[in-house]
């Protein structure tokens, strides 16, 4: 597989070709005849092959592209494809899930593990026309990535068992990474794979692998990073070695023509950072194995300056907080997820339609579905369905969202698939149970009966009951952040403004929902 992404020429080979021409011109010379004609032609073929070179390879790197793309088997699967790339280094592999990006002297305290870093992520999707995607993208210019993974593949350089653990269990401790076994986001073990010249199809997505090769002085920025992660593809890999920093690209997109858009925004992007991008034509799959975590090393030459980790803001924009920095929610994950909002069936819309925007599909089970019968006309295809017999399975690029509007305790366990339980009122047990607790205003008895189960400290509750209307309150650990939904235009127009009233009156509570 390490073949099939090497880049350049020594100049060894370039001299022993020369001198090679040279000695068939000679023979060619004193022979004559048929036998000139043919050393002659073979002479002029080997310095061409040697010494012409074509989109940034030299020609007898395509020739060699060419022959492997038709000797190879160009279909496989996904899982026999990482199981391949990992034979090719058979030692041990740990692969680490990052909560975030670490501080790079973190990864480069141990110089005996040999550490690969793949980031995968992508923006809301650019290329929908509905009103969920239009109205998510006018939340602001600077919108956050819709989802990001970062996996942290470690290898050792000669370590014994024992020494190999302890050597891994500190890194992880360090990190605060959990292990994991899947090694790609947009790719699923069972996906069939499937190479033309210039890319693959897997999954309903279609591929290309680029290999990024710097000017003089270039320098792997947390910009440059976290720009290649902002490209407009459903799915943008970045895979990196830390020593020497290599850098391998992989975009993915919904179809050809996508693509396409994505690979020239990626060479005009590395074009303003003094990068040349080389798509690796007639090398997808071997290409798109090397960017894998369980890959063995690319052998690319180094670049001159070291690598900077950026921090990488991604979820659901859900609003703005006091100074008007975006709050941002993850509620998928590849775990089964569970979020309780107490407050209105406005504000559980609006949640329903920004996940539309990012990609999300949503099912709702509501007793009640004239309240969401705008909404659903609002979008034009499959995306959100109400009460339909089953829930389709949920991935990275295309979760699932189900909401539960009548009240009741909708769980239902699946990767990538999060639940959202709206209620009318507060109920400590359920609210309990969320790993992630949305709330709207409350009344002073919803806030006392909350208040012991959730334990968020002194004046919290008191918070609660005198927030404003339109305000809503996220709870994680125990700990609170507050976000100001601030509905786009298309919004207010389909479901209206989201604020939870509640007003006493009598000792009876009127919930505005």
């Amino acid at each position: 597989m390490a073949s099939t992404v090497r880049s350049g020429c020594a100049p060894l080979h370039q001299l022993v070709a020369t001198q090679a021409a040279a000695a068939l011109a000679l023979l060619s010379a004193a022979r004559g005849g048929l036998t000139m004609i043919l050393c002659a032609t073979a002479a002029a073929a080997l310095l061409v092959i040697t010494w012409v070179r074509i989109r940034g390879l030299w020609a007898y790197q395509w020739l060699a592209a060419m022959t492997g793309f038709a000797t190879r088997r160009r279909t496989t699967r996904f899982h026999d494809l990482a199981v391949a790339a990992q034979l090719d280094d058979p030692g041990p592999v740990t692969l680490l899930d990052l909560p975030a990006l670490p501080p790079l002297r973190m990864l480069s305290d141990d110089q005996r593990l040999d550490l690969r870093l793949v980031l995968c992520g992508g923006p809301a999707p650019v290329d929908q026309a509905g009103a969920p995607a239009i109205s998510y993208r006018s939340l602001g210019p600077d919108v956050p990535l819709a989802h990001f993974r970062a996996v942290l593949a470690i290898r050792s350089n000669g370590l014994s068992g024992d020494d190999r653990r302890r050597a891994v269990k500190s890194l992880v401790r360090k990190l605060k990474a959990t292990e994991t076994v899947r090694p790609e986001a947009d790719l699923d073990p069972g996906d069939a794979l499937h190479e033309s010249w210039s890319s693959v199809t897997a999954g309903g997505l279609t591929l290309a692998t680029f290999r990024c090769r710097p000017e003089p002085g270039a320098v792997v920025s947390a910009r440059l990073l976290t720009r290649l992660l902002h490209l407009p593809a459903a799915a943008t890999t970045v895979a990196l070695t830390l020593s020497p920093v290599t850098v391998l690209v992989r975009i993915a997109a919904p179809e050809p023509a996508a693509l396409e858009t994505a690979a020239r925004a990626l060479g005009d992007l590395l074009a303003s950072e003094r990068f040349a991008a080389h798509r690796c034509d007639g090398e997808q799959l071997p290409a798109l194995a090397a960017t894998l975590p369980l890959a063995n090393r690319p052998p690319q030459a180094p670049f001159a300056a070291g690598l900077a980790l950026p921090v990488i803001d991604h979820g659901l924009l859900l609003g703005h907080n006091r100074q008007g920095r975006a709050v941002l929610i993850r509620p998928f994950r590849a775990a089964p997820s569970r979020m309780v909002l107490v407050g209105s069936a406005r504000c559980a819309q609006l949640i329903a339609f920004r996940s539309l925007g990012i990609g999300a599909r949503v099912v709702v089970r509501t007793n009640r579905p004239a309240a969401w019968a705008t909404l659903r006309q609002a979008v034009d295809d499959e995306s959100l369905a109400l009460n339909p017999a089953g829930v389709p399975a949920g991935s990275q690029l295309r979760p699932t969202l189900l909401v539960g509007d009548d009240g009741t305790d909708i769980a239902e366990p699946a990767p990538w698939t999060t639940t959202l339980t709206v209620l009318d009122e507060a109920d400590p047990d359920l609210a309990a149970s969320a790993d992630l607790l949305l709330l709207q205003t409350l009344g002073p008895d919803e806030a006392a009966l909350l208040d012991p189960v959730l334990d968020l400290g002194d004046g919290t509750a008191a918070a609660l009951t005198e927030m404003p209307p339109d305000l809503v309150a996220i709870i994680t650990n125990k700990a609170v952040r507050w976000a100001a939904p601030a509905p786009t235009f298309v919004e207010k127009v389909l479901i209206g403004h989201p604020a939870r009233h509640i007003a006493l009156h009598q000792n009876k509570r009127q919930i505005s929902i």
